[in-house]
């Protein structure tokens, strides 16, 4: 792009905004002196410093001036989807064996809707839920920053739902919040208010309940299924289960 034309051939076609950017872990040398924010083919965020200084070598006993040719690369959070939040019953409530969603909405360092976000949502068992299963569900875009993530439960039970945005790999996304209770909307002002929900906490409490009773799943036991007498009180047990065998309550 031209991004890229401008910081490695000197070719800049266009005129550049330079901005100082605060980041993480360790810095380079103080001699570099340019840098430059771009996306990559993979669409992730880039910074690229530059060093246009020059320093002096002592060549067949003769000081000649050499310039340095270094460049040093940070791997940036996205900055393309600044404000996100999830709403939907789906970050708290599920039921087995039945397709369940919530949505997602973003919004850009502008305000606007931003399109083509990259997401992670791990749905992993919580302390009470021995045996249960992780899922990793796909989110799909809908379009006007809107997303929809779906998945299908199996086993009843507690499970703790968390959700990262970015496009830097899974190191250099982010956790986002959201509000179960909340419209879906893709306005800045409603996302900023849903991202304060959950009292602020950036993990949902995801309750599966067990499914409709199956008929061919639950079972009847004691002698009394198929033999009693006149009179006399009988009793027999029944095991009343869901399609995937989760027990139904009562």
């Amino acid at each position: 792009g031209q991004g890229e034309q401008c910081l490695y051939y000197a070719r800049c076609s266009v005129t550049m905004r330079w901005s100082e950017l605060e980041v993480p872990g360790a810095r380079p040398p103080s001699r570099f002196g340019a840098s430059m924010a771009a996306l990559d083919q993979f669409s992730e965020g880039i910074l690229f410093l530059a060093d246009g200084s020059t320093k002096q070598i002592e060549q067949n006993a003769v000081l000649q001036t050499s310039d340095i040719d270094d460049l040093y690369v940070f791997q940036l959070h996205d900055p393309f989807f600044k404000h996100c939040a999830a709403t939907g019953k789906g970050l708290t409530q599920a039921i087995a064996g039945r397709t369940t969603t919530f949505n997602v909405a973003c919004t850009d360092i502008l305000g606007e809707p931003a399109n083509g976000a990259q997401f992670r949502v791990t749905i992993a068992p919580g302390p009470t839920c021995e045996g249960c299963p992780s899922v990793f569900p796909p989110v799909t875009g809908i379009g006007e920053g809107l997303y929809e993530c779906a998945y299908v439960p199996i086993i009843y039970g507690e499970y703790v739902v968390t959700i990262k945005v970015g496009r830097g790999g899974e190191d250099f996304q982010d956790m986002i919040g959201g509000d179960p209770g909340a419209k879906v909307s893709n306005v800045q002002a409603d996302i900023l208010q849903a991202a304060q929900g959950n009292n602020g906490v950036k993990e949902f409490v995801l309750q599966v309940s067990a499914g409709p009773t199956s008929r061919r799943t639950s079972s009847a036991q004691g002698q009394a299924v198929t033999l009693s007498t006149a009179g006399l009180t009988s009793t027999f047990m029944i095991n009343s289960v869901d399609a995937f065998q989760n027990l139904r309550p009562g």
